[in-house]
């Protein structure tokens, strides 16, 4: 202890190594924050293409609800004959929900993370899900897509966990995707 004292004294009666000290202390302060962010940031751009590769497995899902009779006839709807076009939105939702929550590794129903080793936070919202028909084309979506084939379009929110605490607990990513049908036929 009284070594440290010491050169604590000494360091202190040094007017030159206080400056040099701060200095050095910001600097290195600056340059550590500066690294955390870029991993930070890459972190989260790996995490939202992962979520929007997720996002495009989830809305091909909606495929498998398509009317497989009509469409050998070129007709395309998700609703069966006797239900309203409206049963088979609900139907494509329901698949699309269950895929992105089995790609994303979610409990199903709540889009919460399974694992606490996940890198999504929790909840996972969809904020949009469209489905469009032969009947509803071409057309701009209010999002700006361009949309002239069968195709799924969704938007979801996710909160992405930061590894540092420094940038806070959650980084709120929105991701959208037009998932062409058609192209699959």
């Amino acid at each position: 202890m009284f070594i440290l004292s010491k050169y604590l004294k000494r360091f202190h009666n040094d007017k030159r190594g206080i400056g040099s000290a701060l200095i050095g202390f910001v600097a290195l302060s600056f340059g550590l924050t500066l690294m955390f962010l870029l991993v930070e940031m890459g972190h989260v751009y790996l995490a939202k293409a992962k979520i929007q590769n997720d996002m495009d497995f989830a809305n091909g899902s909606t495929y498998a609800v398509l009317d497989m009779d009509k469409m050998a006839y070129g007709i395309y709807q998700f609703h069966n004959d006797g239900e309203s076009r409206l049963d088979g939105y609900n139907d494509a939702l329901a698949k699309y929900e269950e895929k992105l929550a089995e790609n994303m590794q979610l409990n199903p129903g709540a889009l919460t993370p399974i694992s606490a080793k996940s890198d999504v936070g929790s909840p996972v919202q969809i904020e949009r899900f469209e489905v469009y028909l032969k009947d509803d084309l071409p057309l701009t979506n209010s999002d700006g897509y361009f949309i002239d084939k069968v195709a799924v379009y969704s938007k979801i929110k996710v909160p992405i966990k930061l590894y540092f605490p420094l940038f806070g607990d959650y980084y709120y990513a929105e991701a959208s995707r037009v998932t062409d049908l058609e192209d699959d036929l």
